[in-house]
């Protein structure tokens, strides 16, 4: 008592207490909480995902006290849940673990019980081929006409699905030369029930990207067929107006007809691979396209590239170095 530490054992004790009556789902709901991710606090789309772990693939968890959920029981759990969804096990299983981790810094419970070994690493996909520069242009031939600047600016400037719907107007600008620049400031979120949220882009990566000459023309048309001024008019908006976002289940049905239409199977979003593979060609410093695709980390920036296919033309340089 003379050296302070009764007050801390009794609140430890407490929280011990407190561990066998509060459930996995209080406890992750506090921890979701008080999460934050770069300074920032949780996008709502992360939050539900989170929450979605908890309540659909932990459920048998979720009502229990969080004293209760033992070692044993996690490797039953993840012994049962297979590995036809290796990704998603993963995910949902490193989300547990952190939730017990914070648990067991708070004192609700003794020791962590996620320690299945090697669980909780990252899976690595099998790497796809980014789009070929010929697929690339059957991309933008088939796209509908009024979105043909969205394919063109997601191609060769990289930006997020929800960062080209929420681009308006007052986001392009050209400089002396005629190229365009694109302000990224703000991007949209597509949450349950079709609720649509404009928030900051992903990572707060605020930026601004330069677009090739060569797509000039093509946005110059786009803007004067928008047949409007209104700075805060959507560059594409959906089903006429300037102030209604495309639906994400509407952006991708448009993306199906594309894909069936070229044989191209990646995503959408896999045509960022496209434009940071292409301007890693150009020369630029791994910093630089981290900037221009908005990434704070050089791992993650590093997935966004892929091996371009051009073996025999780097081979054939060598040739003439002999």
């Amino acid at each position: 008592m003379d050296k302070g530490t009764w007050e801390l054992t009794r609140d430890s004790f407490r929280a011990a207490e407190a561990g066998k009556t509060l459930t996995l789902e209080q406890v992750a709901e506090r921890y979701r909480q008080l999460g934050t991710r770069g300074g920032n606090s949780l996008s709502p789309r992360t939050l539900g995902e989170y929450e979605r772990y908890i309540l659909r693939d932990l459920k048998e968890f979720a009502s229990e006290p969080i004293r209760a959920i033992t070692r044993q029981k996690v490797e039953s759990w993840w012994i049962a849940y297979g590995d036809t969804r290796p990704v998603l096990r993963q995910k949902v299983y490193s989300h547990l673990k952190s939730v017990m981790s914070y648990a067991l810094e708070s004192g609700y419970v003794a020791t962590n019980p996620c320690q299945v070994r090697g669980a909780g690493s990252t899976i690595t996909r099998p790497s796809k081929a980014i789009a070929t520069k010929e697929q690339a242009s059957l991309i933008l031939e088939s796209a509908p006409a009024e979105l043909k600047a969205l394919f063109a600016i997601a191609l060769w400037g990289g930006l997020r699905k929800g960062e080209l719907l929420e681009l308006r107007r007052k986001d392009l600008t050209r400089d002396e030369s005629g190229v365009y620049l694109v302000s990224i400031q703000r991007a949209v979120i597509w949450l349950p029930e079709g609720v649509i949220q404009v928030k900051e882009p992903k990572w707060a990566s605020r930026r601004n990207v330069a677009l090739p000459q060569g797509l000039s023309e093509l946005i110059t048309s786009h803007l004067t067929q928008m047949g409007t001024i209104d700075p805060e008019a959507l560059l594409f908006p959906y089903q006429g107006g300037y102030s209604v976002h495309f639906p994400n289940h509407a952006i991708n049905r448009v993306w199906a007809k594309i894909r069936k239409s070229t044989g191209y199977a990646g995503s959408l979003h896999s045509l960022r691979s496209f434009a940071g593979t292409n301007y890693a060609m150009t020369g630029a410093t791994l910093r630089e396209i981290m900037d221009r695709l908005g990434h704070n980390n050089y791992k993650t920036a590093m997935l966004y590239q892929r091996n371009s296919g051009r073996e025999l033309e780097l081979v054939g340089r060598l040739e003439g170095m002999q």
